[in-house]
């Protein structure tokens, strides 16, 4: 069976969704690794980091949902 084990979003400005998701967890996260910052959920990890295709604001937000 595919083992299904992170999550990772992709923003232009990372360190703010990083101060977003810390206040949700109500945890620090358990992981980094030069921009990127992950978080333990269950067995797999919910990672936020930079992306250099990702700018400006989404006009279609409601294309992904993530339920945590």
């Amino acid at each position: 069976m595919l083992n299904f084990n992170s999550v990772l979003i992709s923003s232009e400005n990372p360190k703010a969704l990083v101060e977003f998701y810390q206040k949700m967890f109500e945890k620090e996260p358990g992981w980094s690794g030069g921009e990127f910052v992950g978080w333990q959920v269950g067995d797999g990890y919910f990672t936020v980091g930079p992306h250099s295709d990702v700018k400006g604001k989404n006009d279609t937000p409601g294309r992904i949902m993530i339920f945590l």
